[in-house]
């Protein structure tokens, strides 16, 4: 269904481009996909006695807030099972290196950061649906998911 709708979008672009051979056409997206693999949340209950969430932002961009007294618990658990599929970044770290763009730290970006950011290096996706779990996602950190093509029509 996915390679009809594509191949329709691809058609439209094609007709408009011959209709206006004066135009300069550019056709990019947004950002990269990736095949992944998942790793379902609920056969982590180690994990999950350590957050106060499922995860937010992202599958392959994940933040967490940790119960007090949790923090360790929840490092270990990165250290061991984690640390070969996920980055970890603390919250001040994500904002120093500006991941998600030149701004102060508000109560939103508190909410939203959590304490901990862990960001895909492989082809790993944070699950919750085992029966239809996604086949490719985004908004990791491999080079894969950081190129998005630019076509260019009538140059």
């Amino acid at each position: 269904k996915i390679s009809r709708i594509c191949r329709e979008i691809n058609k439209k672009v094609q007709k408009f481009a011959a209709k206006n051979p004066d135009t300069l056409v550019l056709v990019f997206a947004d950002h990269s996909h990736i095949d992944v693999e998942p790793l379902f949340f609920d056969d982590m209950s180690e994990l999950q006695e350590c957050v106060t969430n499922i995860y937010a932002i992202e599958s392959r961009c994940a933040t967490f807030v940790i119960k007090d007294g949790k923090e360790n618990d929840f490092l270990n658990y990165y250290k061991r099972e984690l640390k070969d599929h996920y980055d970890l970044l603390t919250k001040e770290q994500a904002i120093g290196l500006k991941l998600f763009g030149d701004t102060d730290k508000t109560e939103w970006v508190e909410k939203l950061l959590g304490d901990y950011l862990l960001i895909a290096i492989g082809h790993h996706s944070f699950e919750n649906f085992k029966d239809d779990p996604m086949k490719a996602s985004h908004a990791g950190g491999t080079e894969e998911e950081n190129l998005v093509n630019l076509y260019v029509i009538n140059k």
